[in-house]
């Protein structure tokens, strides 16, 4: 980040910096003299550039409530569609920047994201990503879990396959609780037989002084 900032400003270009690092530690001195938009800000990015292009340092950091999931974008990839099913986490762990700029967990609704990959699939869209600090977690602010959301979900998919069904990234301790629901769901023909389960350390000692909330046993399981 310091040196892509360090080139633009060399070259005079006007500079927008996005993301968690921005959010979480907005006085960093890399940060002196170029706008910067929060997590929960992005989808007033076009006002921040805009008013950057006229010389104008933005700074969008206030917290809210959950962006839309319906905001304009360009796909690198047309036929991938990356879905939110939430933000922030439950965890606590030790080191961790995500947390600290995205905060406790904040779901979307089941309605919502189903309501969302019906247009995405009448868009011509071919896989879609749910995307999450932790998918395991999804829901528990709302009275739902994520099987829930799963299966809803793959019964507005079109029954040829045609278009897939990807579960983002997990940890242990909350997919544990619904292994049998996501092992049939992981069945699927329309669903990836896929999980991305981080490995952040094979010691329980570091796994504990990282505060990680599971053990090498567990992520075995």
């Amino acid at each position: 980040m310091d040196t892509l900032i360090s080139k633009c400003k060399s070259v005079k270009k006007p500079l927008v910096v996005a993301g968690c690092v921005p959010q979480g530690s907005k006085d960093l001195k890399e940060l002196e003299g170029v706008s910067i938009v929060g997590v929960q800000q992005i989808d007033r990015v076009v006002e921040v550039v805009e008013e950057t292009l006229k010389g104008h340092e933005v700074r969008l950091l206030n917290r809210k409530t959950l962006p839309a999931l319906d905001l304009p974008k360009v796909r690198k990839n047309k036929f991938v569609e990356i879905l939110p099913i939430n933000v922030g986490c439950l965890g606590a762990c030790t080191y961790c920047k995500t947390k600290h700029a995205r905060g406790h967990l904040g779901s979307y609704t089941v309605d919502s994201l189903v309501g969302r990959v019906k247009s995405v699939v009448d868009d011509g869209v071919k896989e879609i990503w749910l995307s999450s600090e932790d998918s395991g977690a999804y829901g528990r602010d709302i009275g739902v879990n994520l099987p829930i959301l799963l299966n809803a979900i793959v019964t507005a998919l079109p029954s040829n396959g045609s278009t897939m069904l990807r579960i983002g990234m997990t940890n242990p301790p909350y997919i544990l609780e619904h292994l049998k629901e996501i092992a049939h769901i992981l069945r699927h023909p329309c669903v990836y037989s896929f999980l991305h389960v981080p490995v952040q350390s094979g010691s329980d000692a570091i796994l504990t002084a990282m505060n990680r909330e599971y053990t090498v046993g567990e992520f075995r399981r």
